[in-house]
C-alpha cells in the first residue's frame, strides 16, 4: 500500500464502525510512545470524549470530524498544534476495538473479510491462523509503524534519545505528506525526496542535520512499516558551513566557575577537568569512580565506548564529600522503599535488586523522584542536562563572558588548554574517545601559540600620527 494512503486506508477501515474503547488509557501507557506525546494524546481525547458526552453520540470518524471543525473554529490554533490533535484522534481510532459493519469495511478496501462472528481471541489453531490472517490484512496505521519503531530500537538497544531524535522527524516528515497530499501522490521515494529537498531550501538545515533526517525516515520505513524505501533520487543537499569551535580562556573558565551555583560548581569542574561529554557527566555511577587510582570510568560513552580519564587531584576531596551528601539521598529512598535507579540493558532483569545498592546509584542524582519514558515508574535519575546547561547561561551572563557558553564548551576549552601545555594528539584522541585522530586535530587550530598570530600594520599608523600631533 502507498504510504500516502495509509491514513485514507484507517479512515476508511473505521469509517462506518462505532467505536467503545473503555480502556483507551491503558492502550496508551503501553503503547511505547514517549511520555510527553502520551501526555498531549490524553488531553486531546479526553476532550474528543467530553464532546461526545455533551452531544450524546458515540465515537466515530463522522464526529471526530465534526469535533476537529469545532475546535478549529473554537481555537484557531497554529497547524503544528491542529496536526497535535488529529495525530491524537488517529491513534485512538487505530488502535480502537472494532465494533460493527467491519466486514462491509473491510471489502471496500479490497481486503477478504472474514466471518463475522468469529472470536479473534480464540486460541485455537483456527482461531490462530484467522487471527494472522487478519493482521496481515488490516492497513498498517501511521501510530502502529511508529510503534513498531520504538520496539525495533529498544530491541537494537538504541538510546533514549535516539528514540525522541527520529520520532521528531518522523512527526515532521508525517505533517509533510499530510500537507502536501495531492501534489506528492506516487512513489515513496518521491515524497521523501520532496521532504529532503524542503529540508534543505526552505529550512536551511545543515547537510548532518538532513542526513539525520533521511536516517530517520529509512529506519521508520524499514523497522516501522516494514518495507524497503526504494530509490530516492538526487535531492538538494544541505548548506555545507565550517564553523570555528567556542573556546574559554582559563581566566574565563575561572571567572565562570566563580559565579555558578554551589549546586553546579562540582559539574562543571568534574567536566572541564576531565574533558567529558555531557551525558558521560551525568550518567556518572559511583562505582566509576576510582579514588585510589585517581581515574574514572565512562561507561557508554559515543559509539558505546568505555575509556578511563583522569580525576583531577584537585577535586578528590571535594567529591568525596559530595558523595557522603549523596549517600544520605541513597539511604533515605532505601528507607521509603523506592524503585531501585535505571540500569542499563538487560541488568535489570538479569540482577533485579541492583539497582537498589549504593554502588549504581547516580554520583550527581537529582533532588526528586520522576517517572521513566520507558518503563513507566517513578524512580530518581539523574540531574537534567537542560538545568545544567541553564545554569551555565545564567553564569557566564553573571561573569560578563559575551561568547556562547554551552556544556560543550567546557570539553572544547579542556582539550585546547591540554594541547598548550604540550599534551600530544594522541593521548588527547584517547582522553576525548574519539575514534579519529582527524577529529582531536581540529583542535590545533585553537591552539593559541606565540609568534603565529598575523603582524598588523595597524600600530605603525596609528604611532606615526601620535608622533605627528
Amino acid at each position: 500500500m502507498n504510504l500516502l494512503t495509509i491514513e485514507r486506508a484507517v479512515s476508511l477501515y473505521v469509517f462506518m464502525q462505532m467505536v467503545v474503547f473503555k480502556n483507551w488509557t491503558s492502550a496508551l501507557q503501553r503503547s511505547g510512545l514517549p511520555v510527553r506525546r502520551q501526555q498531549s494524546y490524553t488531553i486531546t481525547i479526553r476532550w474528543y470524549l467530553g464532546y461526545l458526552a455533551s452531544r450524546r453520540e458515540a465515537a466515530s470518524v463522522t464526529s471526530a470530524r465534526e469535533f476537529m471543525q469545532m475546535a478549529v473554529a473554537s481555537k484557531q490554533p497554529h497547524g503544528w498544534l491542529e496536526e497535535c490533535w488529529k495525530d491524537a484522534l488517529r491513534w485512538f481510532f487505530s488502535n480502537a476495538p472494532i465494533r460493527k459493519e467491519a466486514g462491509q469495511a473491510r471489502s471496500l478496501m479490497g481486503v477478504e473479510a472474514g466471518p463475522s462472528n468469529v472470536n479473534h481471541n480464540d486460541a485455537s489453531p483456527q482461531g490462530e491462523g484467522i487471527r494472522k490472517r487478519r493482521d496481515a490484512a488490516s492497513p498498517l496505521s501511521w501510530a502502529q509503524a511508529e510503534e513498531r519503531m520504538v520496539a525495533a530500537m529498544r530491541r537494537e538497544g538504541k538510546s533514549y534519545r535516539t528514540e525522541q531524535t527520529y520520532g521528531h522527524w518522523v512527526h515532521r516528515f508525517r505533517r509533510f505528506v499530510s500537507a502536501r497530499r495531492a501534489a506528492l501522490a506516487g512513489k515513496p521515494g518521491e515524497s521523501v525526496q520532496a521532504f529532503l529537498d524542503a529540508l534543505a531550501t526552505q529550512d536551511r538545515v545543515s547537510v548532518a542535520t538532513q542526513r539525520q533526517a533521511l536516517n530517520a525516515v529509512v529506519y521508520f520505513f524499514r523497522a516501522g512499516l516494514q518495507r524497503e524505501l526504494g530509490e530516492i533520487g538526487e535531492f538538494r543537499r544541505g548548506r555545507v558551513a565550517k564553523r570555528e569551535r567556542e573556546v574559554l580562556a582559563q581566566s574565563e573558565v575561572s571567572c565562570l566557575f566563580d559565579h555558578l551555583p554551589e549546586k553546579w560548581q562540582l559539574l562543571a569542574k568534574l567536566q572541564y577537568g576531565a574533558g567529558l561529554r555531557k551525558e558521560e557527566l551525568l550518567t556518572l555511577r559511583v562505582k566509576d569512580i576510582h579514588f585510589e587510582e585517581r581515574r574514572i570510568l565512562v561507561r557508554q560513552g559515543k559509539g558505546d565506548k568505555d575509556r578511563y580519564v583522569a580525576l583531577p587531584e584537585v577535586l578528590v576531596a571535594p567529591l568525596q564529600a559530595h558523595l557522603k551528601r549523596v549517600r544520605r539521598l541513597h539511604q533515605q529512598d532505601r528507607d521509603s522503599q523506592a524503585p531501585g535507579v535505571y540500569l542499563p540493558n538487560a541488568l535489570d532483569r538479569k540482577y533485579p535488586c541492583a539497582g537498589q545498592e549504593w554502588r549504581w546509584f547516580w554520583a550527581f542524582p537529582a533532588a526528586h523522584a520522576s517517572t521513566d519514558p520507558r518503563s513507566g515508574v517513578e524512580r530518581r535519575h539523574h540531574q537534567h542536562g537542560a538545568s545544567y546547561q541553564r545554569a551555565l547561561k545564567e553564569a557566564a551572563e553573571l561573569a560578563g563572558i559575551t561568547k556562547r557558553v554551552t556544556t560543550h564548551v567546557l570539553r572544547h576549552s579542556f582539550a585546547t588548554h591540554c594541547l598548550e601545555r604540550g599534551t600530544d594528539l594522541r593521548s588527547l584522541q584517547d582522553v576525548l574517545g574519539h575514534a579519529s585522530l582527524e577529529t582531536t586535530q581540529v583542535y590545533l587550530h585553537l591552539v593559541r601559540k606565540p609568534g603565529r598570530t598575523l603582524p598588523t600594520p595597524l600600530a605603525a599608523c596609528v604611532s606615526s600620527d601620535l608622533l605627528e600631533r
